[in-house]
């Protein structure tokens, strides 16, 4: 007796595996479909992912990468050829310097000074005793020092950054009218033995130390000056002589306000701390500084640009230009990618697991005839229930494997994929309580009706 009910469980289970080979069979678009499902939401998913996390990275480096600078000069449109040099205090630089202390990195400044000459150690010294009048027979007109404190940030405004302008400039001078390019732009000549580090001088270096100095080439000429020399700074006005030592040739022109030129061979040019022991007074105004801000604190910009703008509102007489246009231009759109994607994901997420669940439901339905035959056949609705699920998860199983296969080979193994197979478990959830519901619903009804059931 037992051994007839075992031959004859045998031959049920042998009756509904042969059942669930047919069926596979005779539909193999509903399985590819649970497939290509389960496949499509891990791409999908990975993608999005991985779309994310690129643009996160990217606002980031534009953030920490992309350098802002806050710019304050004359609102004239003069040059430095101009009645004052003393446009900005150094108490603006100081107020501006001290919003929420961290913002600035660097800040460069310039100024100038009129009514010097630049001489030769072999000039006739009693041209000196006379009056100015006598002076300017005998030397010509005397010279403007032009003074700076950071060699780079100088060649960026008056040449680099002219040369990235989208329009070709001209610039009107007393020589006449030239276009700026790399021929005719500011450049600096240094001899063999000096290079751009020389000019440098700190107030604390010893007394009589020679002052670094890059002479315009027309001063050179006429003074009959070259690099390498020792010569002399004299004061039109007080007399007053300091050494220097000739340690470049300036050529060319330089941009300055209001887009108007000016000839760099006509000029002095000395650090400011050297400026400041030729005045023998600290520096109290500049005609330009360019602030240039931590990259760090880039997401923080709007504060600055708030404290700094109301500080502009004080002095009517100074332009306040904060330069953060390219770090706009770049970062919105990809902010807005972002938030776009951002908001895309979820929904993405969502709308695949429902879906998952509402096929697996629906697919359970595509199996009462199998169902009702094995019940009819024997099997007990549990051990039914077990098959309608099996047959579901085992394809979608092979969807989610083989979706993480194609995501590997296409992205590589990134910090997305642990996301990724918490979503692929997710989804295998969705399907799983999808599958279930739709299997006790088959199976809660009668073979009858079942047999009845369309597909």
């Amino acid at each position: 007796m037992v051994s007839k009910l075992r031959n004859k469980q045998k031959h049920s289970n042998e009756v509904i595996r042969s059942i669930i080979f047919r069926y596979i069979v005779r539909h193999p678009f509903k399985f590819t479909l649970v497939a290509l499902l389960s496949l499509s939401f891990v791409i999908l998913s990975g993608f999005l992912s991985e779309a994310i996390t690129h643009r996160e990275r990217e606002i980031d480096y534009f953030f920490n990468n992309i350098i802002i600078s806050a710019k304050v000069r004359q609102a004239r449109t003069e040059t430095i050829h101009a009645e004052d040099f003393n446009m900005v205090s150094s108490r603006i630089v100081s107020r501006i310097a001290d919003i929420n202390n961290g913002f600035i990195r660097s800040i460069y400044l310039e100024t100038g000074e009129r009514n010097y000459y630049l001489l030769s150690t072999r000039c006739d010294k009693d041209l000196l005793d006379g009056t100015l009048y006598d002076m300017i027979e005998g030397l010509g007109h005397p010279n403007i020092i032009f003074s700076f404190n950071d060699f780079e940030s100088f060649m960026n405004e008056y040449r680099e950054r002219v040369l990235n302008l989208p329009v070709i400039f001209t610039a009107a001078t007393d020589a006449g009218v030239f276009e700026l390019n790399e021929e005719t732009l500011v450049q600096f000549a240094f001899g063999s033995d000096f290079n751009e580090k020389d000019f440098y001088f700190n107030t604390s270096n010893e007394i009589g130390d020679l002052l670094p100095v890059i002479a315009g080439k027309q001063i050179m000429e006429e003074r009959g000056l070259s690099i390498g020399d020792v010569a002399y700074i004299v004061n039109a006005s007080t007399r007053d002589i300091h050494q220097v030592r000739i340690i470049g040739m300036a050529k060319g022109f330089m941009l300055g306000e209001g887009d108007r030129g000016f000839c760099a061979e006509t000029l002095i040019f000395l650090p400011i701390d050297a400026l400041e022991t030729v005045r023998g007074i600290r520096i109290t105004h500049y005609i330009r500084v360019i602030f240039e801000l931590d990259p760090s604190r880039n997401r923080e910009n709007s504060y600055f640009r708030d404290a700094f703008h109301a500080i502009g509102e004080d002095f009517s007489i100074l332009r306040f230009e904060l330069d953060d246009g390219e770090l706009r231009s770049v970062v919105e759109p990809l902010e807005q990618a972002l938030l776009l994607l951002q908001v895309l994901y979820p929904v993405v997420i969502i709308g695949f697991l429902i879906i998952a669940t509402s096929f697996a439901v629906l697919l359970s339905f595509q199996y009462a005839k199998a169902a009702a035959i094995m019940i009819v056949l024997g099997a007990k609705k549990g051990k039914v229930r077990g098959v309608l699920i099996f047959i579901q998860m085992i394809v979608c199983m092979a969807g989610l494997a083989f979706g993480q296969i194609v995501y590997i080979f296409t992205i590589g193994i990134s910090e997305t994929h642990i996301t990724l197979l918490f979503l692929a478990v997710l989804y295998f959830i969705s399907v799983l309580t999808g599958v279930t519901i739709g299997a006790i619903l088959v199976t809660n009804r009668s073979p009858l009706s079942l047999l009845q059931e369309r597909e």
